[in-house]
């Protein structure tokens, strides 16, 4: 059975929901998936040889790159996964301004453009954000913003390849 595909909405909604450390892996969880989607579309028998390749998060990233994804994607996706294994390997782990401002900054500009209109989309959606700037909100906040933009690269970089395919 498929997952169901989540609006922006439904997206963000669920990463508010969640505290600190169920946002980043929400977050890396729905983005590894839809990474899986796209390995998918550019290797027909993906599926069938995945769980035999035994792929970490690292190696799929790696593997869109030597398909041809543009690298501006790997330092997110990558940074991402970084955040989500210092959850994974320090007990004591929270987000920090350092960590932010790494995947902040591995955002392409397209990426940065998108996240400002995903910060006044979500704004209005979510009551506690009110019209803060990006940048003075809080770092969980900041997170959940940019998992935002990272996941709807990956889907718009899907559907690429969904429309190059068809």
């Amino acid at each position: 059975m498929k997952k169901q595909e989540l609006t922006d909405a439904e997206f963000i909604s669920i990463l508010f929901k969640e505290d600190e450390l169920g946002a980043v892996i929400t977050a890396h969880l729905y983005i590894e998936y839809h990474i899986d989607e796209i390995l998918q579309i550019l290797m027909p028998y993906y599926n069938e040889y995945q769980k035999d390749l035994k792929l970490s998060y690292d190696q799929k990233i790696n593997l869109l790159c030597a398909c041809g994804v543009k690298k501006s994607l790997r330092g997110m996706l990558s940074n991402l996964g970084k955040i989500r294994n210092s959850f994974a390997h320090n007990l004591n782990y929270t987000i920090d301004k350092e960590a932010i401002n790494n995947l902040y900054n591995s955002l392409n500009e397209v990426a940065k453009s998108i996240l400002i209109s995903s910060h006044n989309k979500t704004r209005f959606q979510i009551e506690h954000i009110g019209v803060e700037s990006f940048k003075k909100l809080d770092i969980r906040d900041q997170f959940r913003i940019i998992a935002v933009v990272i996941r709807d690269g990956v889907l718009a970089l899907k559907d690429e390849f969904k429309k190059q395919i068809e």
